[in-house]
């Protein structure tokens, strides 16, 4: 679920929260979901931040404000 919604740009918090709403929510209808964003965040590149896209912060790390 997260990678078709924030992908690299969300916190470790954000990710947590997303996979527990995914967990919570289990069922085909959200699985054919994501299989539909997961075509059209590619395809459109969405959620990508250049500079933090080779690298994710280490866990437990604070945060970074750029």
């Amino acid at each position: 679920w997260v990678a078709v919604n924030g992908r690299n740009t969300t916190s470790w918090h954000q990710r947590f929260d997303l996979d527990v709403f995914y967990v919570e929510n289990l069922g085909p209808l959200l699985d054919a979901k994501i299989l539909l964003k997961t075509v059209a965040t590619v395809l459109s590149r969405k959620g990508i931040d250049p500079g933090f896209a080779d690298q994710m912060p280490e866990f437990g790390a604070p945060p970074t404000t750029n």
